[in-house]
């Protein structure tokens, strides 16, 4: 970086942090199906190696979640995880107010600090939330589920 001192310009180290320092992309495109209240894998997960134990990690994820009920009272809960530990979690997605089914976005964008250097998966699980006897991920071809990580240098 070129600084400029009292008149005097001259080179220095730029500042540290803020850097990306890799990204990992997945996609997954196969409808998946929970019809219990217990959480169950999605299909979507992404792997990353921190090169540093102080970087975070930048998770964009979307994915299309439905609801085929005649319940309008019917709720999707969908999980974030890093290995097993969950580390986001919504409640109340995909409800409608006429009984029927319904199918909606969910995009989450969260900061996490894995503090590793080690191999770090990070995966989506959902399940019904309420009165819901099924629930959907719209996986398709046309509208894949996608989770993004990059890694920041701290």
């Amino acid at each position: 970086v070129l600084t400029v001192a009292g008149g005097v310009p001259t080179w220095s180290a730029p500042a540290g942090g803020g850097k990306l320092l890799q990204m990992v992309h997945a996609t997954y495109s196969t409808f998946t199906r929970n019809s219990t209240s217990t959480l169950a894998d999605t299909g979507l997960t992404a792997t990353i190696t921190p090169t540093l134990a102080s970087s975070k990690i930048l998770i964009l994820m979307f994915q299309q979640i439905g609801k085929s009920s005649n319940d309008a009272t019917n709720r999707v809960a969908i999980s974030l995880f890093r290995g097993a530990t969950a580390i986001h979690q919504a409640q109340d997605l995909a409800r409608t107010d006429y009984a029927g089914e319904t199918v909606q976005g969910y995009t989450l964008n969260i900061v996490d600090s894995p503090a590793t250097t080690s191999a770090t998966t990070y995966k989506t699980q959902f399940k019904n939330g309420v009165n819901g006897p099924i629930v959907d991920m719209y996986n398709g071809a046309n509208y894949p589920a996608q989770m993004i990580l990059l890694e920041i240098g701290a």
